[in-house]
This record gives structure tokens, sequence and C-alpha cells, in this order.
């Protein structure tokens, strides 16, 4: 029997697929100081999950689901400015890179 495939989902609509379970953007495009950054992003069929970032500034936190796991990314809105930033997930399955950007104004 074939191993199962890692299933990617959210229902974000700043989340777009560029490469299918691989390459992920959130484009958080103009947002305000202090403003809500929280994006969830389900990772199904996987035993594993561990995660790295490029700076403090972005905060994954993990929940273990009973078909995988939770990602929830952060941005930490109260840094002014650029944000060219990313999350990188990795799975038994392979790893699955999360680009963000946008500005904080």
């Amino acid at each position: 029997m074939p191993a199962k495939k890692m299933v990617v989902k959210t229902e974000s609509p700043i989340v777009t697929e560029i490469t299918k379970n691989h390459l992920y953007e959130i484009n958080y495009k103009v947002l305000r100081k202090g403003s809500e950054t929280k994006v969830d992003i389900i990772f199904e069929d996987c035993n594993y999950l561990t995660h790295r970032v490029s700076c403090g500034c972005t905060k994954p936190s993990i929940e273990i689901l009973p078909k995988g796991f939770k990602a929830t990314i952060k941005y930490d809105s109260n840094k002014m400015g650029s944000i060219n930033q990313f999350a990188e997930i990795t799975t038994d399955k392979g790893k699955t890179r999360i680009n963000l950007k946008g500005t904080i104004v």
C-alpha cells in the first residue's frame, strides 16, 4: 500500500499556495501597527512536525491534532516596516516553506 501524502490546508484568504504542499506565501499587504496577524495552517497525514523561522518576529506555535498538526503563524505587528520573513515546517513527508510579506505602518 503506498504511503499517504501529506495534506496542507488553510482557510485564510491571505495564504497563497505557490507549490503544492511545499511553498506558501502569507501576504499581509499593509497592516496598521498592532494588527492581528494570526494564520492557521493544518498539516495532515504526517507523524511529526518541527519548525524554524528567519527571525524572532515570526512566532509559530504548534498544536497536535488527531490526524496531524496545526501550525499557527504570527508576525510581531508592533515592528513597523517591511515584512520579508519565512517559517519552515519539516515533517516526515518533507519541508514546507511559508514566506511572509507585507508592510506594518
